[in-house]
């Protein structure tokens, strides 16, 4: 009977354990870190316009192309049936105050029309509009699609100037088509370019 007594109170014992395991598997606790880094604002600057200078059509049943390279020493290419001439810029932008060694990612309209000085905001008219495809000159971010912009990477090197300010700077060059029916006169159109910590 005392030898039976000692199992029963062995086995007691046993069975509180196990349900003490058990309660103790059932709850646990994890650390969770929270954190936030603060980077410096940016600021981005253009300066001067993307001017692709003069021309002429030299045979309008063709029409042409001009490119401007995105450099800063730029070239300018006129198809056959074009006439170049006078002076011609690319814009330079320059990043900054941002935070060094971060990644940016500059935004820049596929496609921006050119409107003849006059021309109606709504004109649809092929001899008052020049399409313009702008590009820069650093890498293309081909991950990221969009239908109105093409986004280009780059990363903020130490700017020597500022205190522990990033800075970043590229050029914009770009290609106009014409079908040789605009007609003589200025074109133009302003359009945004924007940056953002990538």
């Amino acid at each position: 009977m005392n030898k039976t007594f000692r199992m029963s109170a062995a086995g007691a014992v046993i069975a509180a354990a196990m349900g003490m395991s058990s309660m103790a598997a059932a709850q646990d606790t994890a650390t969770v870190t929270a954190k936030v880094e603060v980077l410096k604002p940016l600021t981005l600057v253009a300066t001067n316009d993307l001017d692709f200078g003069q021309l002429v059509i030299a045979d309008v049943a063709q029409g042409g192309s001009v490119s401007l390279t995105a450099d800063a020493n730029p070239a300018r290419t006129c198809s056959a049936d074009l006439v170049c001439s006078g002076l011609f810029t690319v814009p330079e932008l320059v990043v900054s105050g941002g935070t060094a060694g971060k990644g940016v990612t500059v935004n820049v309209p596929k496609n921006v029309v050119l409107r003849l000085d006059g021309a109606l905001a709504t004109s649809t008219d092929a001899s008052e509009l020049i399409e313009l495809v702008p590009t820069l000159n650093i890498t293309q971010d081909t991950t990221v699609t969009s239908a109105t912009d093409n986004f280009y990477k780059t990363t903020l090197s130490a700017d020597t100037a500022a205190d522990g300010g990033g800075i970043a700077t590229f050029y914009m060059g770009g290609d106009i088509a014409l079908d040789g029916s605009e007609q003589a006169g200025n074109y133009a159109a302003d359009f945004n370019v924007s940056v953002e910590y990538s």
